[in-house]
């Protein structure tokens, strides 16, 4: 009775303790939401500010307000357009201090925000493969595994070929996404600018002098798909040389949206890119000194509290990206099916019976009864 009032107490107590943990992760995640949609909102009211104050100071239309904050936030600066005046140096220096403290902390949510859901969406991934190898489990379990031995050799190197592929393309899936995301905004940038302004009089504070609808492509500004490239690579880079720069009253509105995403995604790509190139996992010596607990647990494959050569080196074969787990899962299977007294060891008369069973499969059976 002590037992089961202890073991009883025991579930309770875990219970209790998931449910707890269940209950801060949600309020945790409710805390995020709200602080992260405070800050779009302060964000989008300093941005509105922006473009007011340069709309009614300086006479500009909404839209190069509006283009003229966009270099602020990005750190573009293309120099084509300069504020004066005492305290509008003033104004601008503290405007733009705060409103890149604003978006720092705004980018970095949405990052995070992306971070939890690729977290979530691999945490959901994980758990559908652990209910598929379940499914194995009880069906090996249901029959006798000798019956199993040649699927089972063909599994092992089809799934290793497969899982080669697939852990590289996961490796590398985060980088070509944003690889394809970069270059799309180069691309749509060289051909937006280049079929909107081949020549442009440009308007408002920007207005070529002299430039008619006549004499546009003789004085006004021009743009090859040349130049047009160079223009999106020089925004989307930050490093705004201010040769080149959108000239239209349409060129400044979509070219809003394109540098505000257009920085997000190149930034996404650098760091990707520095990931794949500079990034080393820790060495053996370095995983076997830190190990813990858990880790030593999850090496500890018969839970018998302690590790042979096997365990040892299977597990830091995976951690080290020599081989996958479903291969070394794959291995097993057949050592088991092969190792018939189920002693964990092999002799050569249970090598032999296998390759018997292997190349007459009707042996098999008759072997297993």
């Amino acid at each position: 009775m002590g037992k089961l009032a202890s073991d009883s107490d025991s579930e309770s107590s875990t219970f209790l303790s998931d449910e707890n943990e269940g209950r801060e992760t949600f309020c945790k995640k409710v805390r995020n939401l709200i602080k992260r949609r405070a800050l779009l909102l302060w964000s989008i009211g300093f941005w509105m500010l922006g473009v007011v104050v340069l709309s009614q100071g300086y006479g500009m239309s909404w839209i190069t307000a509006s283009y003229v904050v966009t270099q602020i936030v990005t750190t573009i600066g293309y120099g084509d357009i300069s504020l004066s005046g005492y305290w509008m140096h003033y104004f601008i220096s503290f405007y733009i201090l705060v409103l890149l403290v604003l978006a720092g902390f705004l980018i970095n949510s949405v990052v995070a925000s992306f971070m939890d859901q690729q977290t979530e969406r691999l945490q959901n991934r994980m758990a559908i493969l652990q209910e598929k190898a379940d499914r194995f489990a009880a069906m090996a379990q249901r029959h006798h595994v000798l019956s199993l031995t040649r699927d089972l050799l063909e599994e092992a190197h089809v799934t290793q070929i497969r899982s080669y592929f697939s852990q590289r393309f996961e490796e590398r899936k985060t980088l070509l996404l944003a690889a394809f995301w970069f270059f799309l905004h180069v691309l749509f940038g060289t051909i937006f600018f280049t079929l909107l302004e081949p020549c442009s009089c440009s308007f408002g504070l920007t207005a070529i002098d002299g430039c008619t609808a006549e004499n546009v492509c003789e004085v006004g500004a021009k743009k090859t798909y040349a130049e047009s490239f160079y223009m999106s690579v020089v925004t989307l880079t930050t490093v705004g040389f201010g040769d080149y720069s959108p000239k239209s009253w349409w060129g400044r509105l979509v070219g809003i949206p394109w540098m505000l995403s257009g920085i997000v995604t190149t930034a996404t790509f650098l760091a990707e890119m520095q990931n794949v190139l500079l990034h080393r996992g820790p060495s053996v010596e370095e995983q076997a000194r830190t190990m813990n607990r858990s880790t030593f647990e999850k090496m500890d494959l018969n839970n018998n509290g302690s590790l042979s050569r096997h365990e040892f080196v299977s597990y830091m074969m995976v951690q080290e990206g020599m081989v996958d787990q479903d291969s070394v899962d794959a291995l097993i299977k057949v050592f088991d099916a092969i190792d018939v007294d189920r002693n964990g060891t092999l002799t050569w008369s249970e090598v032999e019976g296998f390759r018997q069973s292997v190349d007459q499969p009707g042996q098999s059976s008759a072997r297993g009864r």
